[in-house]
């Protein structure tokens, strides 16, 4: 049996990794994977209530993520764009960086202008390295 025109597709994934999210509307994921390893979901697929559905069984691999202070963009490396990210949430109300704690580079607990001049003065100049935060 061939599927009903506008073919519609609903897709629910039976094991959903922790950190991730999935609009059913569009069937699209999105958010960051709290957990690394192997993980095996299945997509199911529904033809707008008719009798047509299939599914199928797919295996995602998650490296793990190496924390590194002062990584705010969690690029696994330390360069301009983790300060323009910096710059960017603290003066315009950009995106929160993946890891608040990377982003906590003087270890102050809190994120202000002095993560700010820490990372410049690391990046630039002979400042000491950037350390773990503890923001949360």
């Amino acid at each position: 049996e061939s599927p009903s025109i506008p073919y519609w597709k609903l897709m629910s994934l039976l094991f959903l990794m922790s950190g991730l999210e999935l609009d059913p509307q569009i069937g699209m994921i999105s958010g960051t994977p709290q957990d690394s390893g192997l993980f095996t979901f299945t997509v199911n697929v529904d033809d707008n209530g008719s009798n047509y559905w299939d599914e199928a069984v797919f295996s995602l691999y998650v490296a793990p993520m190496t924390l590194i202070p002062g990584d705010i963009d969690a690029s696994q490396e330390i360069d301009i764009a983790d300060l323009v990210y910096l710059i960017d949430y603290y003066f315009t109300e950009g995106p929160e960086p993946p890891v608040m704690n990377l982003a906590d580079v003087d270890g102050s607990c809190e994120l202000d202008i002095g993560d700010v001049v820490y990372l410049v003065d690391y990046m630039f100049g002979d400042g000491p390295a950037p350390v773990m935060g503890c923001v949360s």
